[in-house]
């Protein structure tokens, strides 16, 4: 029997968050990404469709990291 369809997207989430951190804490830490992920999960909250939450989390959050990680490049480069 598989997992229910909450306890899928929790674990589905935690990797989301794994791989964020794997990508972004060398540069932003890891209290950055947690509020980062946690502000666009939130965003998700009303959701009445989940199947595709993690994705989308994913995909936000990574914007939102990028753009952070340009934003701390370019205030590195200018000091």
């Amino acid at each position: 029997m598989g997992q229910d369809p909450e306890a899928q997207e929790e674990a589905a989430l935690r990797a989301v968050r794994q791989r964020l951190h794997q990508r972004f804490d060398s540069c932003l830490g890891a209290n950055t990404v947690d509020r980062v992920v946690e502000r666009v999960q939130r965003g998700f909250d009303a959701s009445p469709i989940r199947s595709f939450i993690p994705i989308l989390v994913e995909r936000q959050a990574t914007d939102a990291l990028r753009s952070a990680q340009r934003s701390v490049a370019t205030n590195n480069t200018e000091n």
